[in-house]
């Protein structure tokens, strides 16, 4: 009976735990599908605050998706895992990433899979940064990228693997008073994709 009993008791806090599992995963995941949280600038998300202080779920959701990110003031964060046709991104496609500079301190853009971690490649080459980053123009506002395809035909090449689904990360540290209040209104880089 005292066996019988103990069985029972572990059986019922294995299935409370895995319930518990289930519904935070799902919780946490939501929170990135929240209209009222996140906001679209064209093929990119952001967040409208990033509430890291107060809103457990949000800090949760940023914590796996961005390893140590910054509060709301210093920097801002936009992600994209659909191109302009809304289409999501996979890394057995190509794509033409097209944009300008920021008025910020720093930028950069990074790829990730999947699961938000940066995917190996031959290369090691996961981002590029208004330092590193060939520019289209000899005032270093423009510039083109390419993702994915067996052919360098731009200056600045991210090499993609396999066949899971991809995410960009743009970062843009110490905006402007203008970049930072007009988010939804600023150019972001398009992302295209093409046959190459």
């Amino acid at each position: 009976v005292v066996l019988k009993n103990l069985f029972y008791s572990l059986l019922f806090l294995f299935i409370g735990i895995s319930l518990g599992i289930v519904w935070a995963n799902r919780s946490i995941q939501a929170v990135g599908q929240n209209k009222s949280l996140t906001l679209k600038n064209a093929e990119w998300s952001y967040f409208a605050a990033m509430d890291l202080a107060k809103n457990d779920l949000q800090r949760a959701f940023i914590g796996r998706i961005a390893l140590f990110a910054l509060k709301d003031s210093e920097a801002i964060y936009f992600i994209a895992n659909q191109d302009q046709d809304g289409n999501p991104l996979y890394a057995n496609n190509s794509y033409i990433l097209e944009g300008s500079s920021f008025d910020a301190a720093y930028w950069s853009i990074t790829l990730y899979g999947e699961d938000h971690f940066l995917m190996p490649n031959k290369e090691d080459r996961y981002s590029y940064n208004q330092v590193n980053i060939n520019y289209n123009d000899s005032l270093k506002h423009h510039y083109t990228i390419q993702l994915g395809g067996q052919e360098k035909h731009q200056k600045n090449y991210l090499p993609t693997e396999g066949e899971q689904q991809i995410n960009l990360l743009l970062r843009i540290y110490k905006p402007s008073k203008t970049l930072y209040f007009n988010r939804d209104k600023v150019k972001l880089p398009t992302i295209k994709r093409v046959d190459l």
